[in-house]
């Protein structure tokens, strides 16, 4: 089997992060869900609720893939989070 880096960060940290954390992680490279408003149909009411979790979550991974990136240093809020609370951990 398998996964793409959503899915393996997700099956790391699923212990460890609330379910809305978890949901960024996991589907945060599905713009055709999230940013373009595909697949709704599919859609249950949680997963509407989550959706708001992901959008949020969306500027932060895009700012986390430049050149010579720090976790940790010059990051946004939730990558801080995440480096403080949850990866010294693992």
């Amino acid at each position: 089997m398998s996964w793409g880096h959503d899915e393996y960060v997700y099956q790391m940290l699923k212990d460890y992060l609330p379910e809305e954390g978890l949901y960024m992680l996991r589907y945060h490279s599905f713009y055709a869900w999230h940013r373009e408003g595909g697949y709704d149909h599919l859609l249950d009411d949680h997963d509407r609720k989550m959706l708001k979790w992901v959008q949020l979550f969306n500027p932060y991974d895009l700012y986390s893939k430049i050149p010579n990136h720090l976790i940790g240093t010059n990051s946004g809020p939730i990558m801080k989070i995440l480096y403080r609370n949850i990866c010294h951990q693992l």
